[in-house]
Formats: C-alpha cells, structure tokens, sequence
C-alpha cells in the first residue's frame, strides 16, 4: 500500500513536534506542509542557493515560526563552492555529473558560507530536533556527519533524506552510505517513497526513527 509522504510524517512525527529542520528547503515545499502538520513547531528553512534564499526569505520572511537559514549545512565550517544548475532544486555543493542530460547542467559556481548542524544549533540554542529533513543533492551525509554531537546525545528524534542510487555528482554520498551511518546511530528504515526513471531506481526520500 503506497502512503502519502506528509501523511506519514504527520502521523509518525506528531503534532507535539516542537523543532523541524528542513536542510535543503530549495522553494519551501516541505516547509510548508511542516507548518501544516506541526501547528507547534519552529521550522529552520536552510538552504545556501541564492535564488531559493530569496524565494524562502520572501515568502517566510515575516513568519513568526519559520527561520530561514541561508547557509550551507555541512561536516565542517567555512566556505564552499556551490554549483548552480539550469533546474534549480539539483543545484549542488557538487557538481553534477554527465548523467543527468543536457537539459540539466552546472550554469556557474558562487561562493557560500557554511556551518555544521551541531555549531548552528549551539549558537541558536537548540536543544533538540523531533524531525531532521534533508535534500542536498549528494551531501545528505555531510550534514548529518555536522550534527554528530546532536545524535550522540540522542537528540535528534526521526530523520527524513534523500538517498541516491545514481550517479548524479561527483563525489557523491550514496544511499548505503546514509542509511549505514544513521544505523550505527541505533536509527531503522520505516517508509521510503522511490523514484524510478527508465525502469530504475534513481532516488527516494526515506524516514528514519
């Protein structure tokens, strides 16, 4: 039986969530149903593209429950290149490889500042994290490898990512890896909703608790 996504995460999550991270939030999507289904919640919209910043900052910028973070999320601070794409929401701290087409290519690359999830949350004060969203196009691992001291004082309840099984960037995080890392952290596969193009598997957003 195939479950709506949000559905799912409404149910699994709860309306007594208090904080939600939408890492990679790109046009605010998932921020908006997570207002939806968390009347209680704070969301952080993160996202470090510029256009997807504006976009977020124009539509939330007065929203007394939504943040918007522009800033890239990764396992260690400083600056890093991002690459932006003709299709926006594949723009990549990456750059994207030959296999995505021409109607997809890297048109140019910008500068952005970056933290970790565990630096961000010290500095904001943000104890803990009831659902941790992430879709980073191939760096899903380095923000959760960013938020180490969160997991490690078991302060991150359920965690919902992208995984790839394609090889869309270079030197990109992969699927078992994800999924293998949130395992070690006591984390178990509840629902994943797949992609498939040409009869194979290229992607699926997956929930962890």
């Amino acid at each position: 039986m195939i479950v709506d996504e949000f559905e799912f995460l409404g149910q699994a999550v709860g309306k007594d969530a208090r904080t939600v991270f939408d890492v990679g939030a790109k046009h605010g999507r998932y921020t908006a149903q997570f207002l939806r289904l968390f009347p209680e919640a704070t969301v952080y919209a993160v996202d470090c593209a510029p256009p997807a910043i504006a976009r977020l900052s124009d539509e939330y910028g007065g929203h007394g429950r939504v943040e918007v973070v522009g800033q890239a999320f990764l396992d260690a601070p400083g600056e890093v290149a991002f690459h932006l794409c003709q299709r926006a929401g594949s723009s990549s701290v990456h750059p994207i490889t030959a296999t995505f087409g021409q109607e997809t290519r890297n048109t140019g690359t910008v500068t952005v500042p970056a933290t970790t999830l565990d630096a961000f949350c010290d500095a904001q004060g943000v104890g803990a994290i009831d659902l941790l969203k992430i879709d980073c196009e191939g760096s899903d691992l380095a923000v959760l490898r960013g938020g180490a001291r969160l997991f490690s004082g078991d302060r991150v309840r359920a965690v919902h990512v992208e995984l790839l099984f394609f090889p869309y960037y270079v030197d990109q995080c992969w699927y078992w890896e994800v999924a293998e890392w949130l395992v070690d952290w006591g984390f178990e596969l509840k629902a994943m909703w797949p992609t498939y193009w040409g009869g194979r598997l290229r992607y699926a957003q997956a929930f962890f608790e």
